[in-house]
């Protein structure tokens, strides 16, 4: 079962992401069913499922419903472009795919669903970590910064054309400026000069928190 579902979601992922031209999506968007880029998405499908299953006649079951689920799918996506958000229809696109190819290995390696395996200790553990490392630490780094007085706030209140986060510099001194990353729970030290004199101050990006030191 292992096996064959590897070999399925490795050609899902081959035709999706690795043999999938930017410009091939914009065509199958614009175009929706009467795209042939969206035929030739297909058949990349087709021919990855067909290597990797070695041309092997006893799956065509497997083929068949992955590519024919694919291929409406895909159509279904297209007509949806600009009426439900981008992202979401982006993972609703992956689970569907993803079901579908649950269903061809159970055709040939009937399984069963069990949550059990879900409240082990080991699962339960990486959990807790995960959840600390990503989300913890970050609470807990911009509290600590706080404490420091390096207070976050909005860089140039009331424009509109000035975005992203920025540190102040003054001439001839190195100020530390932390990055907060908050996928990965992590702060990052960044210290930022210049070594030639200028007069007044100069403006360096900082991403995620905005810093103002005087």
């Amino acid at each position: 079962m292992v096996t064959l579902g590897l070999k399925l979601f490795l050609a899902h992922v081959l035709g999706d992401f690795v043999f999938q031209p930017d410009r091939w999506v914009k065509g199958k968007t614009d175009n929706k069913h009467k795209s042939k880029h969206l035929y030739l998405h297909i058949a990349i499908h087709a021919l990855m499922l067909l290597l990797l299953l070695k041309f092997d006649v006893f799956y065509w079951k497997a083929f068949l419903t992955i590519i024919v689920s694919h291929l409406i799918i895909d159509i279904t996506k297209t007509h949806l472009y600009g009426r439900v958000n981008k992202k979401a229809l982006f993972w609703l696109d992956q689970l569907a795919h993803s079901g579908f190819i649950l269903l061809a290995v159970y055709l040939y390696e009937p399984y069963a669903i069990s949550l059990q395996p879900l409240f082990t200790n080991e699962v339960m553990l990486f959990l807790v970590a995960t959840i600390c490392v990503t989300f913890v630490s970050s609470i807990i780094i911009k509290q600590s910064l706080s404490s420091w007085g390096l207070e976050a706030r909005e860089a140039s209140r009331g424009k509109s054309s000035q975005q992203g986060n920025r540190a102040k510099i003054r001439n001839g001194f190195t100020y530390p400026c932390w990055q907060i990353h908050w996928l990965s729970g992590t702060a990052v030290p960044l210290l930022l000069y210049f070594d030639e004199p200028m007069a007044g101050n100069r403006i360096f990006n900082c991403r995620q928190i905005n810093f103002s030191f005087q």
